[in-house]
């Protein structure tokens, strides 16, 4: 039987993900991605360790660290932003926005089957440009600290004078990272 006494068919139907029927506790809350949970969880055990009274991460805490470091797919608070900036665009429900992002699907339709209140509102087309655009952002947020390794590979380094063909050349502007040949 549901809390307070009431008809269980009725707290059936006022929770369903599918229908995005959610309970009175979760219309004012936010949803966090598993890597903003992963950067507040790291940034906490940092805090804890550079403490003069050094205190460990609870049991569960450790576990929901482990969780999320194996889990967040976005490594840098400027690609969790722009990530949750396309998808906001979109004007996505908070519970797809948090899924969408975390489990970073592939196809429209793998979407679809695991977030199933995206059928209907959302061309295929549509689900797949916003999964294409999520994983643009995954791929570039590396770019800056790994180039690309054919890249790197096929690079020469330019001797005054000489064209500069071949060269690989990194700049850094702001958050944004290009690599120049």
């Amino acid at each position: 039987m549901a809390a307070s006494g009431s008809d269980p068919r009725v707290a059936d139907l006022e929770e369903d993900a599918t229908h995005l029927f959610f309970s009175k506790e979760f219309e004012t809350v936010e949803t966090v991605l598993n890597s903003e949970v992963h950067m507040l969880l790291e940034h906490r055990k940092l805090q804890n360790e550079s403490a003069e009274d050094e205190q460990e991460l609870s049991e569960v805490c450790m576990k929901t660290l482990n969780y999320t470091a194996r889990f967040s797919h976005f490594k840098n608070r400027e690609t969790i932003a722009s990530v949750r900036s396309l998808l906001l665009q979109k004007k996505l429900h908070k519970f797809e926005l948090a899924c969408s992002a975390n489990l970073c699907l592939e196809t429209a339709e793998e979407s679809k089957a695991l977030i199933p209140s995206l059928e209907g509102c959302f061309e295929d087309e549509e689900v797949q440009q916003i999964l294409d655009d999520i994983q643009t952002k995954r791929s570039l947020q590396y770019r800056c600290s790994h180039p690309a390794p054919e890249i790197a590979q096929n690079a020469t380094t330019s001797q005054p004078g000489q064209p500069h063909a071949g060269v690989l050349k990194q700049k850094t502007l702001g958050s944004l990272c290009f690599i120049e040949i």
